[in-house]
Parts: C-alpha cells; structure tokens; sequence
C-alpha cells in the first residue's frame, strides 16, 4: 500500500524512464510472437532495445527498484525465449540439454519450467512468453 506521504514525496510512481523501459519489454515481448527467422531478427532487436532501456533505467525512488526487479525478470525470460528459438533455427536443439527443466531454471532463474519431461523449443517459447507477460502485467500497473 502506498501511503499519501510517499506520493507528496514522489516515491510512489517510477520516473519516466521506467515507462520507457516497459514499453520496450511490451514491444519485446509482441514481437516475439512471430514465427519466421525474419521475426525471430524483429524480436532479437526490440529484446536488445528492452535491455538496454532496462540497464539504463535510473534507480531515483523505490517505485524504480520495483520497477527494475519486474523489468530484470522479464528479459531474462525473453532471453530464454530468444535462445530457445535460436537453438531451433540452428537446429542444434538437444533433448538432454536443451530438453531439461534444470538448463533453463540455472541459466534464466526467472523461468519457471515444469520438471519430469522432454521439452521441446515450441515448449519452451510458450512457458517464456507467458511468464513474461504475467511479471510485465505488474510491471505496466506500476507505471500507469
């Protein structure tokens, strides 16, 4: 709960560069819906958008460490999507590693994967996606 204290004081809300770093995660985030290498291309530039609005965001208030934690989140979650989809596009995609929970828990700790079965690209694009978009919703309800 916020307290009218800290809205007089303007810790309450993320600063502007906060809004601008979760539109970049929300075009992200559209963009990796596509289903062709020429979007895969699309997606890899608005994730790098989204990561560098995110590195630069200033920490002024606590509403902006909020902010960052949720934004940090979500592109390591679009950062398993885009490896995901890379490894499928090269078609280097291995069920012993690519395939197992425990890869993508250690190297994206914001993703959440279901343990005891093979996973397969398509699998893994999909878990990402969706938890981006739900740690983003907070994201976006933080700065509206």
């Amino acid at each position: 709960m916020v307290s009218n204290l800290q809205k007089e004081a303007g810790i309450a809300e993320p600063g502007k560069g906060g809004v601008a770093a979760v539109a970049a995660a929300l075009s992200a985030t559209d963009a990796s819906l596509a289903t062709d290498e020429d979007g895969y291309r699309r997606f890899s530039q608005a994730l790098l958008v989204a990561s560098v609005a995110t590195r630069n965001l200033p920490i002024v208030n606590p509403a902006d460490t909020r902010l960052e934690v949720l934004l940090v989140k979500t592109i390591d979650c679009l950062s398993a999507l885009r490896e995901a989809w890379q490894a499928d596009i090269d078609g280097i995609w291995d069920l012993g590693t690519h395939g197992t929970a425990a890869y993508w828990r250690v190297l994206h700790p914001a993703v959440e994967m279901p343990a005891g079965r093979s996973l397969l690209p398509a699998d893994i694009r999909a878990e990402c996606y969706e938890r981006a978009v739900d740690v983003l919703d907070k994201a976006a309800d933080l700065v509206s």
